[in-house]
């Protein structure tokens, strides 16, 4: 089953993991979901970035070649 949350309580769940250094149980705990979930959402929301980094290097690969 998966769990969905609304995404402004996802964006605290990311912002306070990575701002101000919450661990996941502790952040499972105060949002009233499970650890697997705020695991999850760590997870996705970093692969996400990578993948974000990944393209934008891309995109200015291909411009360079362009000019």
């Amino acid at each position: 089953n998966m769990v969905y949350l609304d995404p402004q309580i996802e964006e605290q769940i990311i912002k306070f993991h990575l701002m101000k250094d919450r661990t996941d149980q502790s952040l499972s705990d105060e949002f009233g979901c499970t650890y697997h979930v705020v695991k999850r959402l760590i997870t996705n929301y970093r692969k996400s970035a990578e993948a974000n980094a990944e393209r934008a290097k891309q995109i200015a690969d291909m411009e360079e070649v362009e000019s």
